[in-house]
């Protein structure tokens, strides 16, 4: 399951605090629920977690603020391995390109609406890249120095979404993956995208216009799904999220930032509001 997350939305009765040198241990009780263990069949597959975490920089002074980076710390990651025998839970046939399943007549043509402004965002962000290629500085600094192949093949798929896996894009949470924080999620083993309340909260891509919303907000509906297709379509990931931190995310190794989910969200929605004639660089 990967997740959109909002920081702007988490209090600190949503964080876990992990003292020095002690451990969190999660345990999933389920796991044919969020894997695709039918098209693999049965065996033994290894888990390996990931290793990217947001820290506070230490300031210079005490006074002074900490600023927020993206860093990939030497740890302990020990792999799991699990090991499927029988019962393999079978999968809906698949379909092509999304269909919004939602009872709530609202709220399907928000997703419409949000689905049809990423696809706008993404052939806005492509067309930069085409014109002003690698060299140029705000290319670089969501996606460092990697050739402009890669997050132009991730902006086409969700322009066009040609991919022929099923997709649906529902407003319910079968899955409980609505937790505090959390704008809306992808299924991995279906890819179909889920949202929660909190999503339609989100403004219409054109408030980006508006002095009122900025893209560092990320309540840019547009943005949103772009960010859930371009799990679905590129199976991309969540290394951090924040538009600062994917700047950040940039600058440690090009190869992280082109597969995060969230560099496309800022990047094309910071392209968006530049068109508005607000960007500055």
């Amino acid at each position: 399951m990967l997740l959109t997350i909002n920081r702007n939305l988490l209090t600190e009765e949503d964080l876990v605090l992990l003292p020095k040198h002690e451990t969190i241990s999660v345990t999933h009780t389920n796991l044919a629920t969020v894997y695709d263990f039918a098209s693999a069949g049965t065996g033994t597959f290894t888990f390996t977690p990931t290793a990217i975490f947001q820290v506070a920089h230490a300031a210079s002074h005490v006074d002074e603020v900490s600023d927020t980076i993206t860093v990939i710390p030497t740890i302990d990651l020990p792999q799991v391995d699990v090991t499927i025998t029988e019962d393999v839970q079978k999968r809906h046939l698949e379909r092509k390109r999304i269909v919004v399943e939602c009872a709530v007549e609202e709220y399907a043509e928000f997703i419409q609406a949000a689905y049809e402004e990423s696809n706008e965002l993404a052939r806005l962000a492509y067309a930069y890249i085409d014109l002003y290629g690698a060299s140029d500085p705000f290319y670089q600094s969501y996606f460092g120095n990697a050739p402009t192949e890669y997050p132009m093949t991730v902006l086409a798929l969700v322009a066009t979404e040609n991919s022929t896996t099923s997709r649906t894009v529902d407003c319910s949470d079968p899955y409980a993956g609505c937790e505090p924080g959390v704008v809306a999620y992808t299924l991995v083993s279906t890819t179909d995208i889920y949202y929660c309340q909190r999503a339609f909260q989100d403004q219409p891509t054109a408030d980006l216009c508006n002095l009122g919303l900025g893209y560092e907000d990320r309540f840019a509906r547009g943005g949103t799904m772009l960010h859930e297709l371009t799990h679905a379509t590129s199976g991309t990931y969540d290394h951090t999220y924040g538009c600062d931190e994917d700047r950040q995310l940039a600058i440690y190794d090009w190869r992280y930032a082109v597969s995060n989910a969230d560099n496309y969200n800022c990047f094309s929605t910071q392209i968006y509001e530049a068109a508005c004639g607000t960007y500055k660089k």
